[in-house]
C-alpha cells in the first residue's frame, strides 16, 4: 500500500481538505450552540428581572387601592349609605388617581348605591354576592367595561357594626 505522500498531488487534497473540515465544521457548532445557550441563559434572567420588577410594581399599585378602599371604609357616609355623599367622594378619590377607574359600592342585594367612573360590564349582583362569604379583598378576573377598557375589579366586603356582610365595594 502507497504512503499518503507518494500519492498524486490531487488525492491528497481530495483527502485532506475533508479531514482538516471535519474539526472546523466541529467548532463552528460548538460555537453556535453555546452562544445559544449562553442567549437562552441572559434571556432567562432578562425575564426574571422584568418579571420582579413587574411584580412589585403591581404590589404598589394594589397596595395604593387597598389603601383607597380603606379610606372609603372609614368614613360615615358609606356606613349610612347616604348616596349623595358617597358620589361627591367617590369622585374626589377617583381623580386623584390614574390608575383608579372607578368605584362603585353596592348592597349584597345588587343594589348599586353609589358609582363613579367605569364600571365592569358584568351586573353587579354576579360580584355583590361574592363578598358575602369574606371579609377580605377578592380580585376578580380581568373585564372589559361598556367603553372598550380593560379593568381589574378588586371587590370589598362590607360589614355593619354586628360585622355581617351587606354591601361590596367594587374598585376597578
Amino acid at each position: 500500500m502507497r504512503t499518503f505522500w507518494a500519492l498524486p498531488l490531487r488525492r491528497q487534497l481530495l483527502l485532506a481538505i475533508p479531514l482538516l473540515l471535519v474539526p472546523v465544521i466541529v467548532a463552528a457548532v460548538w460555537s453556535v450552540l453555546e452562544t445559544r445557550r449562553e442567549r437562552i441563559a441572559d434571556l432567562g434572567e432578562e425575564a426574571e428581572s422584568v418579571g420582579r420588577t413587574t411584580a412589585a410594581y403591581l404590589a404598589r399599585d394594589v397596595a395604593i387601592v387597598d389603601q383607597a378602599a380603606a379610606q372609603i371604609a372609614a368614613t360615615p357616609e358609606l356606613r349610612s349609605f347616604d348616596s349623595g355623599g358617597l358620589v361627591e367622594l367617590l369622585a374626589r378619590v377617583d381623580t386623584r388617581s390614574e390608575m383608579l377607574a372607578g368605584f362603585s359600592l353596592v348592597r349584597i342585594d345588587g343594589t348599586v348605591v353609589a358609582a363613579q367612573g367605569i364600571r365592569a360590564e358584568s351586573p353587579p349582583h354576579q360580584w355583590s354576592g361574592a363578598g358575602a362569604g369574606t371579609t377580605g379583598r377578592i380580585v376578580l378576573p380581568m373585564r372589559t367595561s361598556p367603553n372598550g377598557i380593560r379593568v381589574i375589579p378588586f371587590v370589598y366586603p362590607i360589614g355593619d357594626d354586628s360585622g355581617r356582610v351587606v354591601a361590596a365595594r367594587d374598585t376597578a
